[in-house]
């Protein structure tokens, strides 16, 4: 990132919620990464505020979360627009919206209109298309058109959009934005400080499968487990990284 050209700009940060998620993991750790380097950041949730399944909460005590300004937007289009067209107009600087979910694009465009601001809109897609019915397909692609710059975050996802793209005449002449790839980043001093040592887990240059997500079913974890009773040895070892610390497993 070429720090020089945004000296200037504050970033705010659209996301369906705060709960705790691989989506949510990769948000914070871009905040916490821009709040070292000394960026203004708002993150703006399109929900109520549920303290119960916060993610923040997982990094507490993390000395950059009393950093976060976290706000608010509820569910409603109409009072997300104009909640973030108000965050626009309060500041002089000049604003980069980075959104999380496809609906954000639209909104991020339609206040941007409204506040007569300068603002560059990111998007970053973090799922693939088929996992969508026809009718959430064409949403999610029609919204992703408001943003300026698109992003993905694996190979998996640009293959699935520019697939569907490629299957239709229409979509070819409306949908010419590029995709980019982005192999987003952890936040390692977060790591460092939850006491992740990488010397525990990985011990020696063998080749590790690799399992980064939730432990439960429907992420795949059982066909993981699988995978490694048969495949494991001195040759072949494998590492499961949670949420909130990263385990030598298996």
């Amino acid at each position: 990132m070429d720090l020089d050209k945004y000296s200037n700009c504050s970033f705010i940060f659209l996301v369906d919620n705060l709960r705790v998620g691989g989506i949510q993991r990769l948000l914070l750790d871009e905040c916490y990464w821009l709040i070292e380097k000394g960026f203004a950041t708002t993150i703006v949730t399109f929900s109520e505020r549920v303290e119960l399944d916060e993610i923040i909460k997982l990094d507490r005590e993390f000395p950059y979360v009393k950093d976060l300004d976290v706000q608010f937007a509820g569910t409603r289009k109409v009072k997300q627009i104009q909640f973030i067209s108000n965050l626009l107009k309060s500041r002089n600087q000049s604003r980069t919206i980075v959104s999380h979910t496809t609906s954000g694009a639209f909104v991020g465009r339609i206040a941007n209109l409204l506040s007569r601001k300068p603002v560059l809109i990111s998007l970053y897609i973090h799922q693939v298309l088929t996992l969508s019915d026809r009718k959430q397909r064409i949403k999610r692609m029609v919204q992703a058109l408001f943003a300026h710059h698109l992003y993905v975050s694996s190979m998996q996802f640009k293959l699935s959009w520019d697939e569907e793209i490629k299957r239709s005449r229409v979509w070819k002449r409306i949908f010419t934005k590029e995709i980019h790839f982005d192999r987003m980043g952890v936040y390692l001093p977060r790591l460092q400080w939850q006491g992740w040592k990488k010397e525990i887990p990985c011990i020696s240059d063998v080749p590790h499968l690799v399992f980064m997500s939730r432990i439960t079913t429907w992420k795949g974890f059982s066909n993981f487990v699988s995978i490694c009773e048969n495949n494991l040895g001195n040759n072949r070892h494998a590492i499961v990284i949670t949420m909130r610390k990263a385990l030598l497993s298996i």
